[in-house]
């Protein structure tokens, strides 16, 4: 599946004036107050300066360029169109657009999201991707954590489980009674076929916003996640942070990216999180250097009392 919020950015109409982004996006609050403070005739543009920096400015009429449809109301990335060739123009107005997108000015449909996740089929993401033998060293992590910090966990669920990798470790190298949320319909029937020893467990297909509110108080020991917290749409309900913190009995782990965000990645302190919900930070650490899809990341680790 293509990337919507970037590969959409070259479907466009031509007028002769601008070019349309066509996908729709979502403004933050940031963005949605000044689009407010607009008048009818006033236009919100985007340039690069000369030293690489974004500059927001206010037109009236509606400027050549670009422009990206947010909230209904188109922004513009404003483009010395004349002077340059149509592939400079692409290339400059999609720096803009990333650049945007990174700063959390706009970002992506919650329900966009969620699909695009309910079949990746790109070469990050690809739920094939995650059963390799490289990767088992980030499950022997986070068993390794498991056994220093939490030594009375008896059962785990893991908020988006994918294809199963971390929790086939778990059940057999810890003996752990494990359990998952997942959105994504293909990567469970991946861990069916390559993990058997745990196609019978407990697997919530779905949103795991939506999913998570059916499983009962303290039901898992632990309840954790790695690298999947930080995909979570801002426009995901408040309830999903608090029903974790429910479902866990005695832990909660997060090994999540808090310092880089992305088209599809928004940056969290969980500790803020959780301990504003009354769980108890008992842990904090950089996830090893050997680790190195983990730069960025921090791991946390909260008792629940």
């Amino acid at each position: 599946m293509a990337n919507p919020l970037l590969d959409e950015f070259y479907r466009f109409n031509k007028n002769g004036i601008y070019q349309d982004i066509a996908y729709p996006f979502e403004a933050s609050a940031q963005l949605r107050a000044v689009l407010a403070s607009l008048s009818e005739n006033q236009q919100l543009c985007f340039v690069l300066t000369a030293s690489g920096s974004l500059q927001g400015t206010v037109v009236v009429g509606n400027p050549p360029g670009w422009r990206v449809l947010v909230n209904g109301t188109p922004i513009y990335l404003l483009l010395e169109v004349e002077s340059m060739s149509a592939q400079e123009r692409e290339t400059l107005a999609a720096n803009i657009h990333s650049q945007l997108l990174a700063t959390r000015l706009y970002y992506g449909r919650r329900l966009d999201i969620l699909e695009y996740w309910r079949k990746p089929d790109d070469e990050f993401n690809r739920p094939e991707l995650y059963a390799s033998d490289d990767a088992l060293e980030r499950s022997a992590y986070l068993a390794r954590l498991i056994q220093t910090h939490c030594p009375s966990v008896r059962s785990a669920l893991e908020v988006g489980c994918n294809i199963g990798r971390n929790l086939n470790y778990l059940h057999s190298q810890l003996g752990l009674e494990v359990a998952a949320l997942e959105i994504s319909a293909h990567a469970l029937e991946l861990l069916k076929a390559t993990y058997p020893g745990i196609a019978n467990i407990a697997l919530y297909d779905g949103d795991a916003a939506v999913r998570i509110a059916e499983i009962g108080n303290d039901r898992y020991d632990l309840v954790y996640s790695m690298a999947v917290l930080m995909h979570m749409h801002p426009d995901s309900p408040a309830s999903l942070w608090e029903d974790i913190a429910r479902v866990a009995n005695t832990h909660v782990i997060t090994i999540e990216n808090e310092s880089m965000g992305s088209d599809r990645n928004w940056v969290r302190n969980y500790e803020a999180v959780f301990t504003a919900l009354g769980l108890k930070q008992i842990h904090a650490e950089t996830p090893p250097e050997n680790l190195s899809e983990f730069g960025g990341y921090v791991t946390r680790i909260f008792a629940t009392s």
